[in-house]
């Protein structure tokens, strides 16, 4: 069969590809669509999306509609008129500091839905489907602004958690070990408060060194250490969590490109220019190297920071005999802090707790996105396998029969070859389908198409006409 034939007569001629143009075909503009639509979703809080829905639901269950998850495109209008003559429920210093104004996201998603009804052919109709609109056209959003961003989201449970264990440790239960005086003759009135700081840095990186511990001459000492540890834990996970959203979001800040691109460009150095014609092998190697090489590095640059900041500390706030560091006790104590791992066989200045406060939680970031990125790169080889055999797929009677969703058709149109590859690719299974062709079946009528008229009766449509009829008649005789 020859490569060239366009047909493909089993979907019929609509199914038939008509232009060999990148971008052109009608599966590829239908997917661009989609995606241009939901990357330009309207992100809202969830009480906002809850309440507008309410409102047209009530809307439609006033107006005897036989679809309540609809109303007219005169009710929508008549909702965004209704919503504007509100007054602001929240004032500019709440704004200020991260609050939403309700009446103004409500506004914009409503003029969204106009613009939506208004550029399609829902306005012919007379109808806005409410309940789609707010699956394809919104987003959910942190009831407050500041909440989605991840690194402050991060930054606000930990200062937090460090708060309330130094009011716990400190000023609560006043536990001796976690929150000392000052031995020596210095007095400073912080030391306490620092070292509770500390302890509640080493116990949520889970480095834990040892050398602060929970007093256990009481057994409620004892319970309320192991409900400490466990509070950590499920603070470590919502901190590291949300650390683990930013440096594998899909969109990447300028420092991150940049990172990555110093990589990429090392690896085209080595390995030569990416050519689409190398051979599994070499694109297998080029991705290890650049991966394996971001984790190297940045591992190298956190220790350094350790090593040289460490040598500070020790150098300036040192007590001879007790701390007396060399450099390579220094790496040591570095590379045991960066791995999580923290014998606590070192014995560490006071001084030193005030930079490790922050360089505990930063290495225990780094060692859980390592640990992410080693993940990836598994999945990512094997999606490079993956591609590479479907690239070098060619036209054969068996990817015919492996591809033809009628037995009895000797063509594949542009529809099955893209749901097969799909799987062959891995990017979906059969059971991913199973939920959307249920979904289809529901909805489709008996000719097993879904058509956009097939929810409309006469009658209902009469009724809404003489509605809003009677509607413009007031409006009428108001006015005059």
């Amino acid at each position: 069969m020859s490569a060239d034939n366009e047909a493909g007569s089993s979907g019929g001629d609509s199914h038939r590809l008509m232009s060999k143009n990148h971008g052109e075909s009608p599966i590829e503009v239908l997917a661009q669509r989609l995606e241009s639509r939901r990357d330009n979703r309207v992100a809202i809080p969830f009480k906002i999306k809850k309440s507008i829905e309410h409102e047209c639901h009530k809307i439609a269950t006033a107006e005897g509609y036989a679809d309540s998850g609809r109303i007219h495109y005169e009710d929508l209008v008549h909702l965004r008129e209704k919503i504007e003559a509100e007054h602001p429920h929240t004032n500019p210093l709440a704004k200020l500091v991260g609050f939403h104004d309700d009446r103004e996201l409500k506004l914009e998603i409503l003029d969204r839905a106009e613009q939506v009804v208004s550029e399609s052919h829902e306005k012919e109709l007379g109808w806005f489907y409410y309940k789609d609109f707010m699956f394809y056209h919104t987003v959910s959003a942190p009831q407050w602004k500041f909440m989605s961003n991840p690194l402050f989201k991060a930054g606000l449970f930990m200062f937090c958690f460090y708060l309330a264990t130094t009011i716990f440790f400190c000023n609560i239960v006043h536990d001796e070990n976690i929150c000392p005086d000052d031995p020596t003759d210095k007095d400073r009135s912080y030391y306490g408060w620092v070292s509770a700081l500390y302890f509640a840095s080493t116990t949520m990186s889970t480095v834990g060194y040892g050398d602060l511990n929970v007093e256990k001459d009481l057994k409620s000492r004892v319970f309320y250490g192991t409900v400490y540890m466990i509070f950590a834990m499920v603070m470590g996970i919502a901190v590291w969590g949300t650390l683990a959203e930013a440096a594998f979001s899909t969109v990447k800040s300028p420092m991150r490109k940049g990172f990555e691109g110093f990589f990429i460009n090392m690896a085209h150095a080595i390995f030569g220019e990416h050519d689409k014609k190398e051979l599994l092998y070499q694109k297998i190697r080029r991705v290890r190297f650049r991966k394996l090489m971001e984790i190297f590095v940045a591992f190298c640059i956190l220790n350094l920071i350790g090593i040289f900041v460490a040598r500070y500390f020790v150098n300036n706030h040192g007590v001879e005999g007790e701390t007396d560091w060399d450099w390579m006790t220094t790496l040591y104590w570095a590379v045991q802090t960066t791995t999580t791992i923290g014998y606590g066989d070192l014995s560490m200045i006071f001084e030193m707790r005030w930079f490790q406060i922050f360089y505990l939680t930063l290495s225990t970031t780094a060692a859980a996105t390592a640990l992410g990125h080693l993940a990836t790169l598994s999945q990512e080889i094997a999606d490079i396998k993956a591609n590479h055999v479907w690239d070098h797929q060619e036209v054969s009677a068996g990817m015919i029969y492996d591809f033809r969703s009628d037995e009895f058709d000797d063509t594949v149109d542009q529809y099955e070859f893209a749901i097969a590859s799909l799987i062959l690719l891995g990017k979906i299974t059969a059971e991913d389908l199973d939920p959307i062709m249920d979904k289809f079946r529901a909805l489709c009528g008996p000719e097993g198409l879904i058509d956009v008229n097939a929810g409309t009766k006469i009658e209902e449509e009469n009724h809404v006409m003489e509605k809003l009829q009677d509607r413009a008649k007031s409006r009428r005789n108001l006015a005059a």
